[in-house]
């Protein structure tokens, strides 16, 4: 791999992501109402299956906007088992408007991803992304730059986590995260932790829903801002 190392000391800090942010609540919303998630596999240690997986394995994802003007497939290899975190080798292949892209060349530019290639079919960006045992996200590369998790993104969790996540931006947030899994579906509740940042005290900053293969990766995956969403995630096959 080229480009970026993640780690968890460092982290960029040029890119904002607020035009990037006003950009999705235009392009990408739609009713939650009008989307769904496959249901996944209804155990709850399923996740603890992806650690066994061997070296090489990979899966592949579609990574698209409801109104489909933003269009992303990702691809995530296993690259090494350290301990108790694993280390994965990601490519995004996106088709985007030239307001998302040139967000991403930006990025690009600032050194914050690396850009294998741009051309006609899309612009492809290596990445890599570090997770627990249990599948939480340390540390996930994105099209945008690395996003960084203390300790960790808390998915995959029951009840009531906190964690710290700081954005390619640099901007940080102190969150919480409400998990419960019926019916092959983890949804997920996420707000400011009152904790930390008593001003940012809301009700709800926004709404996930996903679901699990057996390998214990995601199959499915949704992303709620205000009743609309903003992003889905589908499993495919190679």
């Amino acid at each position: 791999m080229t480009g970026p190392v993640p780690t968890r000391t460092t982290r960029p800090c040029r890119l904002s992501l607020s035009t990037l942010c006003l950009a999705a609540a235009a392009l990408f919303a739609a009713p939650a109402a009008a989307q769904e998630i496959r249901p996944g596999s209804m155990n709850p240690d399923i996740v603890e299956t992806a650690a066994a997986l061997p070296l090489g394995y990979s899966a592949k994802w579609e990574n698209y906007s409801p109104d489909g003007r933003f269009f992303a497939e990702t691809s995530m290899t296993l690259a090494e088992r350290t301990g108790a975190e694993l280390t994965w080798d990601v490519r995004h292949l996106v088709v985007a408007d030239d307001a998302i892209a040139g967000i991403i060349r930006q990025a690009a530019a600032d050194g914050l991803i690396a850009i294998a290639r741009d051309d006609e079919d899309g612009i492809e960006i290596v990445s890599q992304t570090i997770t627990d045992k249990r599948m939480r996200v340390i540390v996930k590369g994105t099209p945008f730059g690395y996003e960084y998790n203390d300790p960790h993104d808390c998915t995959n969790t029951f009840s009531l986590c906190r964690f710290t996540r700081t954005l390619p931006s640099g901007e940080v947030y102190h969150l919480v995260r409400w998990g419960e899994l019926y019916g092959g579906v983890w949804s997920y509740r996420v707000n400011y932790d009152p904790w930390k940042d008593p001003a940012e005290r809301r009700d709800e900053l926004f709404r996930a829903q996903a679901s699990l293969a057996e390998d214990g990766l995601t199959l499915d995956e949704m992303e709620i801002w205000d009743e609309e969403v903003i992003a889905v995630l589908r499993r495919i096959e190679d």
